[in-house]
C-alpha cells in the first residue's frame, strides 16, 4: 500500500522582466496590485491610453500609468503604433528603387503631394505612391 500524497499546490507564475515597451489600452481597464483579477485595484486606465510595460507574469503584464504601477491582463492591451508621419513634396520627385540617384526611378511624384514616411535612411525617405514603394530624397520634402 502506498502513502497518500496531497496534490501539489500550483506555483505562482514567475515574473519575467521584459524590454520596456509602449502599449495602448484597448478598453477601460483596472491595473491591480498583483497578477490576479482578485487583487486590489491600483489605478483605472481609460481606453486608448498609452502605458509602459516592463514585466510579465503568465497572461498578465506589469504596466506603469500616471505614475502608478500595476498588473493588467495582456489581452486588454495592444502594441502601440506611432502615428504615421506625413511630408509634402516641394518639387516633382523621383521615387527610386534605392537610396541614391544612380538607382532606377519607378515613377515621378508630383510637386505638392502628401506622402507617408515609412522609414528614413540617411538623407533618404522611404514611401509609397501609386502602389509602388521606393525612396525619395528627403531634401525635397517639407
Amino acid at each position: 500500500m502506498s502513502a497518500y500524497k496531497a496534490p501539489a499546490k500550483p506555483k505562482p507564475p514567475v515574473v519575467q522582466s521584459v524590454k520596456k515597451t509602449t502599449y495602448t489600452s484597448k478598453v477601460k481597464v483596472v491595473a491591480r496590485k498583483s497578477a490576479s483579477a482578485k487583487a486590489a485595484a491600483v489605478v483605472s486606465i481609460p481606453a486608448k491610453k498609452n502605458v509602459t510595460v516592463d514585466a510579465k507574469s503568465g497572461s498578465w503584464l506589469r504596466v506603469k500609468y500616471a505614475g502608478k504601477t500595476g498588473w493588467v491582463p495582456a489581452n486588454q492591451l495592444s502594441a502601440y503604433k506611432a502615428p504615421a508621419k506625413s511630408r509634402t513634396t516641394t518639387v516633382r520627385l523621383n521615387l527610386r528603387t534605392g537610396t541614391n540617384t544612380s538607382t532606377r526611378s519607378l515613377l515621378v511624384i508630383p510637386k505638392g503631394k502628401k506622402i507617408t514616411v515609412k522609414a528614413t535612411r540617411g538623407s533618404w525617405t522611404q514611401t509609397s505612391y501609386s502602389g509602388k514603394t521606393g525612396w525619395v530624397s528627403s531634401r525635397y520634402l517639407r
